[in-house]
């Protein structure tokens, strides 16, 4: 018992033995809340005043808080207990005056203890108003768990107290229940270890962390743990908006931000005569800010309602979130004089911004809920009804035990805090049964506050002060509050803490756990069925246990070890930076590196320590009495630290003998061996951390911020093929063509290009009629300057006629021109007119020559404009006289035609001439569509003169020119890039192949051969990178291959060549082709020909260039498309070839090898089979995989699962399994390539997917098995020693050989393998004969991930040792039965379509909007499928089951589709 001026005050021993300790050194209390730190702050400052006291001196102790809220309140309870004078000083206390020096000399002198925030004492001593050393002589940090980085207790310390004489310093004291912030160890020194996070703290303040020792069992009488419990409940995210929140969003998203009156008076300063240039600039950047960023007032407030409304929504419900717009919008919309307690937000806007923002806020539809409980009830979130049954059911729980209520609800949001009050005092479950109050904390400091503090009625200081006082009065029994009670406010004893929403930290975790301090007490949390709670909870309760188990342990080690001081000097330390590696964080560093190597469902990566002798301990000290010292004689130990097995063998295992006098002295030296050989192997970087991508100059370079690949890049135009004349030719030679079009006509076409081939066959369409054509190249040819002439005129008419649109009359320096039959057989009218004229008038023709019929276009001259665009081809002349409808509509075609001349027949019959966009494939949407015929009057027509066979010939021939220019572009590519005796060997049509965009519209483009490319890089990256980084884990070597395939990366290096030139993507559009140009710039328009000559065309730019951006997804698929067709016809080393090109991922140094190459240096570093391994588990292995192997210990590799701890030779099969997931693409896509069928690049994708996915290789895996013989003894009477063996056989399966270390990954194969047993005949039978793929089967069977990891694994060992024999891998493959279920697919035409795209692409086609729903009820969970809102389908399945979620959306998409087929198929018949 202490006596504190005259009081008594009963002390609890564990309370006593911490303020003994606190007398001798500096310490860090640690015990947990409700235990009574702050009674011994208290006496250990009443003996710090009586020694100032006796001494004779006057330092004052200051007692630190990290928040304004403490300040008065430990204030208020040390008064009552100190016989001093003791005052609070807090930044809301008349900050003002605390500037003044004199008052600080002042507060010091009067006043023994201090209370203050942290950032109080640290401005008084950076401003020299406080001198640490001279005025204070206790410092104690409240809270002190805080004291880390740049934290105003950590800056304290380190700016003020190291710097001092030992003799100066003040002794510390530090209070906290939470002794380690495990999250800032984690993320700024890189070790979650409870070892280290103490012991950063205990450096931070120079002290030492103390619990009880002594005293623990008087201490578990005091505090009481509460019971856990977790409630989850369904996400209200399908939930339809209210209308108040939908006409928000409206109102929100509708806000121009040029109408602001911010943003508008910005503007009318700029236009302020006189304004000097500096205040110009500022004005433009400020408004260039409000502009850019919307953070005017209105906006931001807008914004904030906004985001406040929609988060009650979906947390509370619709009553809720309607009651807080009509709140919110009639206190926004309150005048100024009506709100002076928040006339800080008033203060931020004009008059004009005030008057608009409630403009705005008029705009907004406002439904103002009834304030009745029966309102409240029905307009609930599924989060608040649960938290309702939460709060009944622990007020009933109370009363059943005898015990008062009283409980807080924390919550994140401010505003749910207010509402959530609302609602439990209206609901009419809870209105009688609870008296709630709300607390969000307060900012004396009006700079901190905003527009929240206005919408959720936080009030002033002094009434959430009185809301406390209530609450600890008991006249509220309920609280809802943020995090400002988690820590340091006193509260009475609660009974029951609910966490609405999830702490979000395990620092959070404790504090409001520790809020549930009394005898019968429980803490609840509560969380959504998206969030994955269980795991979460378990998270933090296993951090929080390791975290105190540690510490505790580490506090008695540390105790045992001190007076030993074995090995603490030894240290390793990098020159390069500093960085330094010592004993007592060398475990930590291991731990760390473990953390960040690649995890998975069954395989935790941490460090084995195996200490020996393994019984060896020491004796733990008998309570009160002193430490011995340690004995000679105690037993000295060793240690053996075994690293995961994805690190590399030689680096796995370390060792240390038995000379040291500690576990932890063993464990530390082995640690700091191997942290030390890590780190000379390269996996740890110069700053001691484990590998990063920034610590590699190739991982770097693959992950750096250029890895975000943008949209579009900027490129080099497509080159003009017509452009690169042959050096060889003379002025008057030229290289000529014939050109045939089957049952067209034939041309002769010159040009100073030299045709890419000899003869060119390909066909073109007519709508839906093929037309073979053939272009056959001859030599080099001489025409005189009178036959170019010629030639040109002809051209212009040839090409006049139809594209004269875009042409320029006067311009005949035409690339090509053409040299043909002008007259037809039996025609005789044309040589008549002119060379130079394009059309004549039809009655000038009838009258000499009669109703000719071998005509091709005719145009309308009644209207000059439209006659120069609209072109009809003749169909017949019309002698019958006309409908009415015909009649009618030549009357408004010509509307002036006297009545003295009516219009007679004959009339024309023709139709509007359509260009065909692409001649390269059918058009049957064309075909089926028969043009209008229209009737025109000879009297007002022009006829062009070109013979109808020529204009046939000249709607084929831009096909036929864009067709050689891409021949012509592809020698070219093959010139560069296909160079070489290898390389060369590749077709012409296939480089061109591989630069054709789909974009053309070309019958045949680069998507084939860029799957086979993406595939075969993928392989050639894996195979270099496994190879050249042995130490490499999967992690990094996917990392990098990743980087090395990916499109960004792809796509700067086609830029790097520019690659772009030569791509293929610019396409015929018949309505805007012009015939190419020498001189492709636009000239004036000059005047038109005389009468009945052909017009001048509109002034055009020709021969515009391509658009200088591309795709870079386009980019990448044409460097994968030439890798592909390099890789098709020469294979491989092709491939390397054509990657040398390129600069991809791999450094200029070293150079992309052959495969052979990387395989042989891979197969030298094998290691053999370890000895003494049993024989018969390798070859009952080979003969289920068909397959002898030539190095066995790559068949141990291939089956080492990572959590497999029963061999430290074999490293696990991730390396494997990376190299054989590109092996198994490529023979897959391979074979799909190479059908006959010539399938679609989406149907190569989708049978790709549908056998090489999990599910199909797990079940495949599952199904290899073999014959076992299995020997047992049988008691038999009738032998003479009474027993004898009995050899039977068993089926074992390939899943059963997986080496692994972890039970439950093995009842998972158990349960794996027995489905498959039953399942097999049915899902074999669909795979090999039906017309769906087995999807639902498959999923049904919820494969694990690793069986099929493992058939990768072996694809990978097996080429590996064949020496890179692709056939072994197809005859494994083959084997598996992959490759029979692939050929009937492809040959059977089946539906691959996954059930879950079928059901959307059938959304997609009717527009519908798809929804999945997911709901989790104990055991059950439902997911549920709608469309457009109306529910097709809702299935249960078993929420615990591995891959349940997935297994239940495919069988319910499945049917959700199957029940739309028979309702289509009903409605159809019906």
């Amino acid at each position: 018992m202490a006596s504190v001026d005259g009081a008594q005050h009963v002390t609890r021993k564990y309370q006593e033995e911490m303020l003994n300790e606190s007398v001798k050194r500096n310490i860090i209390v640690v015990l947990d809340t409700g235990s009574g730190k702050t009674l011994i702050a208290a006496l250990r400052l009443k003996l710090e005043v009586e020694r100032q006291a006796s001494l004779g001196t006057r330092k004052v102790s200051w007692f630190l808080v990290p928040t304004v809220a403490l300040c008065q309140q430990q204030s208020d309870v040390l008064k009552k207990i100190l016989p001093c004078g003791v005052d609070y000083i807090s930044g809301g206390k008349e900050p003002d005056k605390w500037t003044n020096p004199a008052l600080w000399r002042q507060i010091v002198t009067v006043n023994q203890v201090i209370v203050s925030t942290h950032q109080v004492l640290l401005d008084a001593l950076r401003h020299a108003y406080l001198n640490l050393g001279r005025d204070i002589g206790l410092l104690i940090f409240d809270e002190a768990h805080h004291a880390l980085r740049g934290h105003p207790y950590n800056r304290i310390m380190r700016e003020f107290y190291d710097p001092l004489p030992a003799g100066e310093r003040p002794h510390i004291l530090g209070l906290t229940a939470s002794p380690m912030n495990v999250e800032y160890v984690d993320r700024y020194v890189g070790c979650a270890d409870a070892d280290d996070a103490g012991r950063i703290l205990e450096q931070n303040l120079m002290c030492r962390a103390l619990t009880t020792q002594q005293n623990e069992e008087e201490l578990k009488t005091f505090v009481f743990p509460p019971t856990f419990k977790h409630v989850v409940y369904r996400y209200a995210s399908g939930n339809q908006l209210t209308p108040s929140l939908r006409s928000l969003e409206t109102v929100y998203n509708d806000l121009e931000i040029n109408d602001d009156p911010f943003v508008r008076k910005l503007r009318r300063d700029l236009n302020q005569p006189g304004l000097d240039e500096l205040e110009r600039q500022r004005i433009e950047v400020r408004l260039a800010k409000a502009v850019r960023k919307k953070n005017t007032v209105t906006h931001e407030t807008m914004k904030k309602l906004l985001s406040s409304a929609r988060d009650t929504f979906f947390e509370l419900g619709p009553w809720a979130t309607d009651w807080f717009i009509a709140h919110s919008v009639d206190k926004l919309r309150r005048p100024i004089d009506a709100s002076q307690e928040f006339s800080f937000f008033e203060s931020k806007r004009s008059t004009e911004e005030t008057r608009y923002l409630r403009e705005v806020l008029g705009e907004v539809y406002v439904a103002r809920p009834a304030e009745t409980p029966e309102a409240v009830a029905e307009g609930l979130a599924p989060q608040t009804e649960a938290l309702i049954r939460v709060l009944l059911e622990e007020k009933e729980t109370a009363q059943t035990n005898g015990d008062p209520y009283s409980g807080i609800i924390f919550v994140t949001l401010r505003t749910a805090a207010l509402l959530l009050a609302k609602v439990i005092s209206l609901h009419p479950a809870t209105r009688d049964k609870f008296r709630v109050g709300h607390l969000v904390g307060w900012s004396n400091d009006e700079r901190r506050r905003n527009v929240l503090d206005l919408l959720v009625g936080a009030g002033s200081e002094q009434e959430q002060e009185h809301t406390l006082e209530n609450f600890r009065s008991g006249e509220l029994d309920l609280l809802v509050a943020t995090s400002v009670l988690e820590e340091g406010v006193d509260v009475p004893i609660c009974g029951s803490i609910v966490r609405f929403n999830p702490p979000p930290n395990i620092t959070s975790w404790v504090q409001s756990r520790g809020r549930a301090r009394a005898q019968r007490s429980s803490f609840v949390v509560m969380f959504s069925d998206l969030a994955r709670g269980d795991e979460t909870v378990e998270k933090w309760q296993r951090l929080e246990d390791d975290m105190n188990a540690k510490y505790k342990a580490a506090m008695r080690e540390r105790a045992v070890g001190e007076p030993q001081k074995e090995g603490n000097q030894r240290h390793f330390k990098v020159e390069e930076t500093g960085a330094l590696l010592t004993l007592d964080n060398a475990t930590s560093h291991i731990s760390h590196f473990c953390d960040k190597l690649p995890h998975s469902a069954y395989a935790r990566m941490v460090p084995i320590y195996d200490v020996f002798p393994p019984d060896g301990f020491m004796e733990p000290v008998a309570s009160g009495q002193h430490l011995p010292p340690l004995k000679t004689e105690s037993k000295l130990f060793g240690c053996t630290l075994t690293l995961p097995n994805v690190v590399p063998r030689e680096l796995r295992k370390f060792e240390t003998p038995m000379i040291h006098l500690s576990e932890k002295a063993a464990k530390r030296q082995v640690a700091f061996e191997a942290y030390q050989r890590l780190f000379h192997a390269g996996l740890v970087n110069p700053n001691l951390l484990p590998l990063r991508p920034a610590d590699d100059p190739e991982l770097k370079a693959m992950t750096g911020p250029s890895e975000k690949r943008q949209s579009m890049a900027a490129v080099v135009s497509q080159m003009d093929a017509w452009k690169f004349v042959s050096d060889d030719l003379r002025a008057d030679e030229y290289w000529r063509s014939d050109i045939e079009v089957e049952g067209v006509g034939k041309a002769q076409m010159y040009t100073k290009v030299q045709p890419p081939l000899a003869i060119t066959e390909l066909t073109l369409y007519d709508r839906v009629v093929p037309h073979r054509i053939v272009v056959r190249s001859t030599d080099k040819v001489t025409l005189s300057e009178d036959e170019v002439r010629i030639a040109r005129a002809s051209t212009r008419q040839l090409w006049w006629s139809v594209y004269g649109r875009h042409m320029s009359w006067d311009r005949t320096d035409f690339v090509h021109f053409f040299i043909f039959p002008w007259e037809e057989p039996g025609s005789s009218w044309r040589p008549e007119w002119a060379e130079d004229t394009l059309s004549v008038p039809l009655p000038d023709i009838v009258d000499r020559f009669g109703l000719i019929t071998d005509l091709f276009t005719v145009r309308d001259s009644r209207n000059a404009e439209r006659s120069r665009y609209e072109w009809y081809n003749f169909q017949r002349w019309r002698m019958e006289p006309l409908t009415e409808d015909e009649a009618k509509d030549l009357e408004k075609r010509y509307p002036r035609v006297p009545e003295d001349e009516p219009l007679e027949p004959p009339f024309l019959e023709v139709v509007k001439l359509r260009r065909q966009a692409n001649h390269f494939a059918p058009d049957d949407t064309s075909a089926s569509q028969k043009s209008k015929i229209r009737i025109l009057h000879p009297r007002f027509c022009l006829v062009d003169l070109l013979p109808p066979a020529l204009g046939r010939l000249s709607l084929f021939l831009p096909s036929i020119l864009r067709d050689m220019q891409a021949t012509v572009i592809g020698r070219h590519v093959h010139n560069r890039l296909f160079a070489g005796a290898l390389l060369s060997q590749v077709p012409l049509l296939d480089a061109r192949t591989a630069i054709t965009t789909p974009l053309t519209g070309d019958l045949v483009n680069y998507q084939r051969v860029e799957t086979l490319g993406d595939c075969a890089l993928k392989f050639l990256t894996s195979v270099q990178l496994l190879d050249m980084h042995p130490d490499w884990h999967e992690g990094y070597l996917t990392m990098a291959k990743d980087h090395v395939v990916s499109n960004a990366n792809l796509a700067r290096a086609a830029v790097h060549i520019n690659l772009a030139q030569w791509i293929i993507r610019d396409r015929v559009v018949a309505r805007k082709w012009h015939p190419p140009l020498v001189n492709p710039l636009p000239e004036p328009p000059k005047q038109e020909p005389a009468t009945g000559a052909a017009p001048t065309g509109k002034k055009k730019k020709e021969n515009q260039n391509q658009d200088p951006t591309l795709s870079t997804k386009v980019l990448a698929d044409v460097v994968e498309s030439l890798i592909g067709a390099a890789y098709e016809n020469c294979g491989y080393d092709a491939a390397i070839g054509m990657l040398q090109h390129f600069i991809i991922g791999v450094p200029a140094s070293i150079a992309w090898k052959p495969v052979s190459e990387r395989v042989r240096s891979i197969v030298n570093r094998i290691e053999p089979l370890p000895n003494g391994y049993p024989e018969d588990y390798v070859h009952t292995l080979e003969d289920i995989l068909g397959h002898k192997f030539n190095h066995p210990s790559l068949l141990l590799e291939a089956l080492t699962h990572a959590n497999y701890t029963g061999d430290v030779h074999t490293v696990s099969y991730e390396r494997l399994e990376f190299l054989g997931d590109s092996l198994l693409d490529n023979v897959v896509t391979e074979r799909v390539y190479r059908s006959p069928r010539r399938l679609p690049p989406v149907l190569m994708t989708r049978c790709r997917i549908a056998t090489v996915n999990t599910e199909i290789l797990a079940f495949c895996c599952a199904s290899l098995c073999a014959t076992q013989d299995v020997h047992s003894v049988q008691r038999v009477e009738s032998s003479a020693d009474g027993a004898e063996i009995i050899t039977t056989q068993r089926l074992v399966r390939l899943p059963t050989f997986l080496r692994m270390s972890n039970i439950a990954m093995l009842d998972v194969v158990r349960q794996y393998t027995a489905g498959v047993e039953r399942a097999h005949a049915d899902i074999q039978e669909k795979l090999l004969h039906g017309k769906t793929f087995p999807w639902t089967e498959l999923f049904s069977l919820r494969a694990p991930k690793f069986l099929g990891d493992i058939v990768e694994s072996l694809i990978g060992a097996i080429y590996l040792d064949t020496n890179g024999d692709m056939t072994a891998c197809e005859r494994f493959v083959e084997r598996l039965g992959i490759l029979p279920v692939l050929r009937h697919l492809i040959e059977d035409e089946v539906d691959v379509r996954h059930p879950l795209t079928v059901l959307g692409e059938h959304a997609a086609k009717s527009q519908g909007k798809l929804k999945y729903a997911f709901v989790s009820e104990g055991p059950t969970l439902t997911c549920s499928i709608s469309l457009n809102g109306e529910l097709i389908v809702s299935m249960e399945g078993d929420s615990g089951a591995l891959k349940a979620r997935e297994e239940l959306k495919v069988r319910a998409a499945a049917q959700a589709y199957n029940i739309i087929k028979r309702r289509l198929a009903s409605t159809a018949s019906t």
